[in-house]
């Protein structure tokens, strides 16, 4: 479409599609600039199912902004356990329950993923669901429960961007945020808030050049 360098399309492992993915973003637009179908060293922008987004790559690390979304909005109604506190739902390009956690590891995640996800609170479609617990070092951990997938999933951008919004909005810290994912590797989340949006939203992350191919 006029003013992207290229579309982007994600699809879950059961087939559905995705409006979109905050990782997959990442390494479409590194891999843009790898193959010349966006600038190396300017903005990158590209056409998903919820609108155009965009994108650069610094020092070999991409990063991703996302559109301006509505302050999450706690959903107390929710069925949660007792370790689960604080369901607040936000939609930064995907609807989160993002859930807070003092044990990441003891969520029971197959067994909580599957009814938090389609709870009615969340509405119609369900959500993604998130846990996160604070780290030692002032920094974050999620775990995360994806639609389309039905199971939990290595990393989830978008996920940990709704994370780090709830957790402000807790008091708990102040952007940037360094949240570490399930694979081990970090995500660095940027944004602002107003009185009635969140504003100027970034992901940063990995997206590594895994091998080439000559057809």
């Amino acid at each position: 479409p006029e003013g992207a360098h290229f579309t982007f399309h994600f699809w879950n492992s059961d087939g559905s599609t995705g409006p979109m993915c905050g990782n997959g973003a990442l390494c479409a637009t590194r891999l843009a600039t790898l193959i010349e179908l966006a600038p190396a060293n300017g903005e990158v922008r590209f056409a998903t199912l919820v609108g155009i987004h965009s994108g650069r790559v610094e020092t070999g690390r991409p990063q991703i902004c996302l559109p301006d979304c509505e302050l999450p909005r706690e959903i107390p109604q929710t069925r949660t356990d007792p370790s689960e506190k604080h369901p607040f739902l936000v939609n930064p390009s995907v609807p989160h329950l993002v859930l807070q956690v003092e044990r990441l590891e003891a969520v029971e995640l197959e067994r909580r993923g599957p009814p938090l996800r389609g709870d009615p609170e969340t509405g119609e479609g369900g959500a993604n669901v998130n846990w996160v617990a604070a780290a030692s070092d002032g920094s974050f951990r999620m775990r995360t429960f994806e639609r389309g997938v039905e199971g939990e999933t290595l990393a989830c951008g978008t996920g940990a961007v709704a994370c780090a919004i709830v957790l402000e909005q807790l008091g708990l810290t102040r952007p940037p945020v360094r949240i570490w994912t399930r694979s081990g590797l970090p995500l660095d989340i940027g944004f602002e808030r107003t009185r009635s949006a969140i504003t100027s939203i970034t992901l940063a992350g990995e997206g590594r050049l895994v091998y080439r191919g000559v057809v």
